[in-house]
């Protein structure tokens, strides 16, 4: 069937964990790259169904959000029916760790005769969790015709013998992070009082989740026991937002604490700092599975902004977004302070960064490298 919309791809996309409503990373991606693929004329229709969609919502004449229950034994039916009802031609599930809900997605698929895509994001870190996923997903990656990687560091630890990892590789694609090129058109909406600040010291920005595993204690340190010669912009939430608080109001000279902000804000602000942090200090205490791939850096870089992060980010990152980043080996705020001074520096090689970047907007993603492949899925050529 060919859409009156003008193309002629109808995806379902799966996502067990998407949460519209909390702004995860992996639902803040997975929604960017929808939006992408509905300004692409080969696509007619893009559903992300998730148990965890409280509501169904029609964001455009080619994109909705479709509620499904959670009873994980109703699922598989009313995916047959969105199948059925929106008539799909091709089937995308992300992978993950939620048990009672994974795998439905390609299994509706499957029955359907569809093409299917799966989407590895991530590995689970505790023992039991690993034996569980392995488990799922050797079933998986044989229903699966093609396999979607964040980064190739998760390949490393697939649950496959030689001869069946030589047969996956194969059907590899690697779909990196990116960033909204779109949100460039929104920047002169900002909020006046959140965009102006009249600082004679060097910005550093901080935007994400306030937690401990993102390195905002690290951060937080690194604000009470250095001099004055930079200045935070601290935004988001999270368990640490208490003591970002705190800190804001005992060191008015040194940090700014701004509260949760709308994405156009973020970009705004990283536009204007001097640096950004992405650090991941856990991973050097805990041995945190290194399958990361923060999009504050893409962000930030697009914006024309450096980025310190830290080394375990390094093998998620494509060579050439590695390059553009000032990196520290561990948590010492010596070591952080430097990074920070090397990066600030680094703010007037915005041509540099943009001449990477652009191929890593979402619309240059769908457009290059999502299209063609659901091309051929959709038409049996792959």
């Amino acid at each position: 069937m060919v859409s009156q919309l003008g193309g002629n791809i109808r995806l379902l996309w799966y996502i067990p964990g998407f949460e519209p409503h909390l702004l995860r990373p992996c639902s803040i991606r997975a929604l960017a790259i929808g939006k992408a693929l509905t300004r692409c004329n080969e696509i007619s229709f893009v559903g992300i169904v998730s148990p965890q969609i409280n509501v169904t919502i029609q964001l455009s004449d080619k994109f909705e959000l479709i509620s499904l229950s959670k009873n994980p034994l109703l699922i598989f039916s009313q995916l047959i029916n969105i199948v059925k009802d929106k008539d799909i031609n091709l089937v995308q599930e992300r992978l993950g760790c939620h048990y009672l809900f994974s795998d439905w997605g390609i299994i509706a698929g499957n029955y359907m005769g569809l093409p299917i895509i799966g989407e590895l994001h991530e590995y689970p870190p505790t023992f039991i969790s690993k034996v569980l996923a392995n488990i799922r997903l050797k079933h998986s990656l044989k229903i699966c015709d093609i396999l979607f990687v964040i980064n190739k560091t998760i390949l490393q630890h697939l649950p496959l013998q030689q001869e069946e990892l030589k047969k996956t590789l194969k059907k590899v694609f690697l779909i990196p992070n990116g960033y909204d090129a779109t949100i460039f058109n929104y920047l002169t909406n900002i909020r006046p009082e959140r965009a102006t600040f009249s600082i004679n010291k060097k910005l550093v920005g901080y935007f994400g989740d306030l937690n401990e595993n993102k390195g905002v204690n690290v951060i937080l340190d690194l604000i009470q026991h250095v001099n004055n010669h930079f200045f935070f912009l601290i935004a988001g939430r999270g368990q640490l937002e208490k003591d970002v608080k705190r800190l804001s109001q005992a060191f008015p000279n040194k940090c700014r604490y701004l509260g949760y902000l709308r994405p156009q804000e973020v970009y705004f602000l990283m536009s204007v700092c001097d640096a950004t942090v992405a650090l991941y200090p856990q991973w050097f205490k805990k041995g945190w599975p290194q399958y990361n791939n923060p999009l504050k850096v893409y962000e930030s870089l697009a914006m024309g902004t450096p980025v310190v992060i830290s080394e375990p980010t390094l093998p998620m990152l494509p060579q050439e977004i590695a390059n553009l980043c000032v990196v520290v080996s561990g948590t010492n705020l010596k070591e952080l302070f430097d990074a920070l001074d090397v990066a600030c520096r680094r703010k007037a090689d915005k041509a540099s960064m943009s001449a990477v970047m652009r191929k890593y907007s979402w619309d240059h993603i769908a457009n290059n490298i999502l299209i063609p492949i659901y091309e051929k899925l959709t038409t049996n050529v792959l």
